[in-house]
Parts: structure tokens; C-alpha cells; sequence
């Protein structure tokens, strides 16, 4: 798909240099845009991935544990997976997976499996899909609250969830259906759609934050009591739902990489990107 660019700064709040490295990139996917944050710098790049398509969103997106990304998307009312591709050579591109089982909240990778979240009447409910057709395989966990986004903690083997309704936060095993619920904390601040990934224990996610307006804020989810901490606002949002989220580390070889360095490479080398 064609990817048209534009620069945006972003705000800083001070100390936030101690949360971040310059190799974790946060994407955030909103509308049809991918907004590209650099962790070091704190500027955003804006890419719209809609490539004239008249009705293409996103919905959600994931990091499995190559740390390849997948953005699961509604495109003209179908919901669709595609995988976001060319970030070592700054190009990003959605290239086409398939066409998944119906429209999803969010999706997540636990390990090898895929979940999602699916809107099922009065219940949204934790489901598994098969990582390569995108069909449901069965229902995990039915759950009694209007789930934005969730990730998974492989530290805790637990999907953390939002409530959009009483903006908090929960979560539950990712192993064991049968196993009791968590209230890890209320968020203290009025979102509604959101995204959200969990990298060696913090987790951080886009929220749709409404103070007199909408606008797109990234932040980081304070797990021990779920409280939000703002770290950077990216604007004006297009829409007041329909927002993924993930993390992207540049330091981790793609899987070709990987192959080469497996048949006796001895260098890699790593392009770093460099924004105004």
C-alpha cells in the first residue's frame, strides 16, 4: 500500500527520558493512520494506510514474539488482518493477511496463540484464533464489561484488559479460563477507545481522552493501581473509538536476520531513523 508521511511534534513530560529507549518505537493505529513515535526523540510520523480505500479503520494490533506487527482492521464494514512491514527501511506498509472471523475489539498474541476480544450481544468474551486463517477456534473467556484494549504479561501469564465503561483496569489468567478475576485499578481519567502493550513488565497503550475535545494520548498504565500517566499527546482524534496500539523494538533481528546470523553472519547492522 502507498504511505503518505507528514511530521508532527509531540509533548513531553519531564523525566519521561527514564522510561524510554531509543530503540522501542510506539505505533499507534488510529482512523487509517499509523502514527510512529520515537521514544527518544518524542516526534511522531503520520502514515495513512488507507491507500484510497473509502473505509478503512483499525481496530487493534499485536506484537507476537518475533516482534512482528499485526494490525487487525475493518476495511468497508469486513474485518481484515494485515501485518505492518518495512519498518528497518522506514517504509511502513500493511500488507494483507486474510479476512478474519467477524471485527474485533483488540488481539493480542499470548505466546504462539492468537485472542481476541469479540462483542457477543450483552458479553464480550476472550476468544482464540488460529494465528494463521484468523478463524475462532473456540470462546476462552466470556467477560461482563466493554473491553478497548488488551495485552498480554508474560511475566504474570495474564491478559490485561481496559473497561471502557468504568475506566479500569483488570486482568485474568491467560492459561486458566476457570480462574478468578483481578481488579488491578481504576484509571482516574475519562477514555473511551483505546490500544495497549505490555514490554518486560510496563505497559502503555493510546487512549481516545475526551477534555472538551478528543484527542489521541499515549500513556503509560501504572499496574499497580491503574492509574494513567500521560506521557504524550498526538492530537486531535478522527474518531472516538477504533484505536490499536503496539511496541516496536528495533533492536530485535527480523526473522530473516535471525536465519542469516544462524549460517555465520557476524555483523548486524542497524539502521537508526532520524526525525526533525
Amino acid at each position: 500500500m502507498a504511505a503518505h508521511t507528514r511530521i508532527v511534534s509531540v509533548l513531553m513530560l519531564a523525566g519521561i527520558a527514564a522510561t524510554a529507549s531509543s530503540d522501542i518505537f510506539m505505533l499507534t493505529g488510529h482512523s487509517h493512520f499509523l502514527y510512529i513515535t520515537n521514544t527518544e526523540t518524542w516526534t511522531t510520523e503520520v502514515i495513512s494506510m488507507a491507500d484510497g480505500e473509502s473505509d478503512w479503520t483499525f481496530l487493534g494490533m499485536t506484537r507476537n514474539a518475533e516482534g512482528r506487527i499485526f494490525a487487525h482492521t475493518s476495511v468497508n464494514g469486513v474485518g481484515s488482518m494485515y501485518e505492518i512491514r518495512g519498518m528497518r527501511q522506514d517504509e511502513p506498509i500493511a500488507r494483507y493477511l486474510g479476512t478474519a472471523h467477524t471485527r474485533f475489539n483488540s488481539i493480542a498474541f499470548a505466546n504462539d496463540r492468537l485472542f481476541a476480544v469479540e462483542n457477543q450481544g450483552a458479553l464480550d468474551v476472550i476468544v482464540e484464533l488460529d494465528p494463521n486463517t484468523f478463524t475462532k477456534i473456540n470462546d476462552f473467556r466470556p467477560l461482563s464489561f466493554a473491553i478497548g484494549g488488551m495485552a498480554y504479561n508474560d511475566l504474570t501469564d495474564e491478559f490485561v484488559f481496559a473497561d471502557v465503561t468504568s475506566r479500569t483496569f483488570y486482568a485474568v489468567s491467560a492459561s486458566d479460563p476457570e480462574s478468578d478475576l483481578r481488579v488491578v485499578g481504576e484509571s482516574g481519567t475519562n477514555f473511551g477507545g483505546n490500544g495497549v502493550d505490555i514490554l518486560n513488565g510496563r505497559m502503555f497503550g493510546a487512549f481516545i481522552r475526551r477534555n472538551g475535545e478528543y484527542h489521541i494520548t499515549l500513556n503509560e498504565v501504572d499496574l499497580s493501581n491503574g492509574q494513567l500517566i500521560e506521557l504524550s499527546n498526538l492530537g486531535l482524534a478522527n474518531l472516538p473509538a477504533g484505536t490499536g496500539f503496539a511496541l516496536w523494538d528495533s533492536a530485535i533481528p527480523s526473522p530473516n536476520t535471525i536465519a542469516l546470523l544462524g549460517f555465520g553472519s557476524v555483523a548486524l547492522l542497524r539502521r537508526r531513523r532520524t526525525r526533525s
